[in-house]
């Protein structure tokens, strides 16, 4: 996931500002993007990676290293059905 670092060094942060009111609407229009099958999911999605890029810029946050725990933690999770 080396991809992800690289992408962080060529995005520009300069007046970004955290606003997690536009990061929630970003969410909210990726979930109705995946529920309905809509044809702007990709948009959407790159608008969500954009600014979790730019958050991971701003603090300097490994994101290789990020990936790689939550992957690992994802991967050992196991679901049950209660039915």
């Amino acid at each position: 996931m080396r991809e992800l670092e690289k992408l962080k060094m060529g995005i520009s942060i300069i007046n970004f500002k955290e606003d997690w009111l536009l990061f929630s609407l970003y969410l909210n229009i990726l979930s109705k993007d995946i529920r309905t099958n809509n044809s702007n999911l990709p948009v959407s999605l790159i608008f969500v990676m954009r600014y979790l890029i730019k958050l991971g810029k701003k603090y300097n946050i490994d994101m290789s290293q990020a990936w790689e725990r939550w992957h690992r933690k994802a991967s050992q999770k196991i679901y049950s059905s209660s039915i």
